[in-house]
């Protein structure tokens, strides 16, 4: 009797009469933190599931252990967000798992909690979707940009995707938590939604170019803050500086509000290939793959020891270069060069995947192959009995 799962497929002979437990084998090359939750994309284009998402102790989904959802396959895209996520298949359809209180995953409906991921209606030819609070957006083939769920200036709920107006030949898209950053084709950064910390530049108007004298070529949103990489490996930053997320050393103190940079202004890092803004926190990736981290470091999510937050790019101690970091708002996972993941911050709802929910107290490495326990029983069906 053969049984065997590699990449979330199994096969069993036809002779099988005993039912029997099979241990699928995920190898993993891409991740998305959300708010209490991961994703996983393995080399073959499933997503592994692994945390909770939840509107109420009653209503949620919770797992324990990396869960694959049968309906997504061959996914290119991914994005987290506050409590939902998004997923783009290769012939560009778009499904949605999760909150959904502000039609957030444009499903025509504004029922609180999705619990399998469901095709969202309407969009076609996608290849990136990104996810913010409460709203997300999609990026066509053809540069135009969909906003889905409640409107960046708090308003009006949008239960379908809408086209946003004079958004065009956009190549990047990045939710922040009441705005939109874009990059068009000739490295302009366009910023739209709502103005809280000067997000859009100095103005009032709701989509402007920023004022960015170099060329960009990567974008990032947090809450309250942006970061974009220029061609020639400088950072420019601009929004709040709480809790240090733009690498400003000045500390916050009742009597010193925190410094607000209405227009983008450049740091000293340089030859950096990567930028990544977490909630209240940011990340740099230079040439070499040495990890610069600031901001906020409560749960320890910056990967250092202790819960002050860092006033100026500090870097992480990794022994391997990182080719690529994901933040999300308690936890952070990197992967390096050989394709390792390593992991750290909060892990209360086993959102590293470790097997158990104890924080960690710094940079711990986490498996490179998930594995996934179902059922099968002589038709060939699996129901999955590890949660």
């Amino acid at each position: 009797m053969k049984t065997q799962g590699t990449n979330g497929r199994f096969w069993c002979d036809s002779d099988l009469v005993r039912p029997c437990f099979i241990m699928f084998h995920y190898y993993l090359m891409s991740v998305c933190c959300g708010d209490w939750f991961t994703l996983f994309l393995s080399t073959t284009g499933q997503i592994l599931f692994v945390g909770r998402i939840s509107t109420s102790l009653d209503d949620r989904i919770l797992s324990r252990s990396p869960q694959h959802y049968r309906e997504l396959e061959k996914i290119v895209s991914m994005g987290a967000g506050g409590g939902f996520g998004l997923f783009v298949d290769d012939i560009g359809r778009v499904w949605g798992i999760g909150c959904n209180a502000s039609a957030q995953l444009g499903l025509c409906t504004m029922k609180p909690l999705v619990k399998r991921p469901t095709r969202v209606p309407g969009l076609n030819k996608i290849i990136q979707v990104s996810c913010g609070q409460q709203h997300s957006v999609c990026l066509d083939q053809e540069g135009f940009v969909w906003h889905i769920g409640r409107s960046c200036e708090g308003i009006n709920v949008h239960s379908q995707p809408y086209k946003i107006q004079g958004l065009e030949n956009i190549q990047t898209v990045n939710c922040g938590r009441n705005h939109i950053l874009c990059l068009s084709i000739s490295g302009e950064v366009w910023s739209y939604g709502n103005n809280s910390y000067f997000l859009l530049g100095n103005t009032d108007i709701s989509l402007i170019a920023l004022p960015i004298p170099e060329r960009i070529e990567k974008i990032s949103s947090g809450e309250f803050h942006c970061l974009a990489l220029d061609i020639l490996g400088f950072v420019w930053v601009f929004g709040s500086n709480e809790h240090n997320r733009l690498g400003f050393e000045i500390e916050d103190t009742p009597e010193q509000p925190p410094l607000v940079v209405p227009n983008p202004e450049r740091m000293k890092l340089e030859q950096i290939r990567q930028v990544e803004c977490g909630p209240d926190f940011s990340a740099c990736i230079n040439q070499s793959g040495n990890v610069y981290v600031f901001g906020n470091n409560q749960w320890k999510k910056l990967g250092l020891h202790h819960e002050a937050a860092v006033q100026k790019p500090t870097l992480l101690p990794f022994p391997v270069p990182i080719q690529m970091i994901s933040l999300g708002p308690r936890h952070s996972i990197a992967i390096d060069i050989e394709n390792q993941f390593w992991g750290f911050g909060a892990n209360h709802n086993y959102t590293l995947a470790l097997g158990h929910n104890k924080d960690c107290t710094g940079i711990m490495k986490l498996p490179t192959e998930l594995t996934q326990q179902v059922f099968v029983t002589r038709n060939k069906s699996a129901r999955k009995v590890v949660s």
